[in-house]
């Protein structure tokens, strides 16, 4: 058993020191992401990498029922994609405005250059392409919401590099057609 595979079993058993561990050992992975998803997002954002990291943990914190590091890390991506879509409707409240711009998926490269992505229309294609192809919505959501390689996907999802890349190409080919061109 490897050493995050022993500290999940640990923190899954209760052990309060274990679950610190844990998010020791994935912190600084989630923060490179988070501040890459926060990237995009419109001037004035009061969400930081760090708050988002932080919120992310006690969401799934309290779950503490990983089966690996793997699983850990899809739910740690949903995590990331639920915070950002919730301060996405929050935004779009009549109170705060709805002037946010809309941009075309191409790449998580010009994501992360993009002025400003609406999570929530990105959320709402995300959910379309679930119901067609659950696999690439899982290799989008690990490669865009938790940032792990090529590789780290193909072990979490147990299917091959080769397929990977294929179902992300496929992903980013759907959401592409789902999303708003920019105004």
């Amino acid at each position: 058993m490897s050493e995050p595979e022993r500290i999940i079993q640990s923190a899954v058993s209760g052990n309060q020191q274990a679950t610190r561990e844990l998010f020791h050992l994935v912190y600084d992975d989630l923060r490179r992401v988070a501040a890459a998803r926060l990237a995009g997002e419109a001037p004035g954002q009061t969400l930081t990498a760090t708050a988002l990291v932080h919120e992310a943990f006690l969401k799934l914190a309290p779950e503490s029922k990983w089966n690996d590091s793997a699983h850990l890390y899809r739910t740690a991506a949903r995590a990331i994609r639920q915070i950002l879509i919730d301060a996405g409707r929050r935004k779009r409240t009549l109170k705060r405005g709805d002037n946010a711009q809309r941009v075309q998926t191409a790449d998580v490269e010009i994501l992360n250059r993009s002025p400003v992505l609406d999570p929530l229309e990105l959320n709402d294609s995300l959910e379309a392409l679930e119901s067609v192809c659950p696999e690439a919505a899982a290799v989008f959501d690990l490669r865009f919401y938790a940032g792990l390689t090529w590789e780290n996907i193909a072990e979490t999802l147990g299917i091959s590099v080769e397929k990977a890349d294929s179902l992300w190409s496929y992903a980013r080919a759907r959401l592409a057609k789902g999303l708003t061109p920019p105004r």
